[in-house]
């Protein structure tokens, strides 16, 4: 499972801004983005195309439109 959150580093801890339902002592790995405003998108896909969260998206089943969908606009 992968989850992109935002957080606050603050006192030596890195604080979520939301709760992570995780169990005590659950293991996770942690990507640390410094932000001075808003997550650029292009770093956002990067780390999504990393974590593998859309490889179901080259599945062929997933290709359900073709080249002349959408010509008759």
């Amino acid at each position: 499972m992968t989850k992109l959150l935002s957080a606050v580093y603050e006192h030596g801890q890195i604080k979520p801004d939301v709760s992570l339902d995780l169990a005590e002592h659950q293991k996770v790995f942690v990507a640390v983005v410094i932000s001075e405003g808003d997550t650029p998108g292009l770093l956002i896909a990067q780390t999504a195309q990393k974590s593998k969260s859309f490889d179901f998206l080259t599945d062929p089943r997933e290709d359900i439109y073709s080249m002349a969908d959408g010509n008759d606009l």
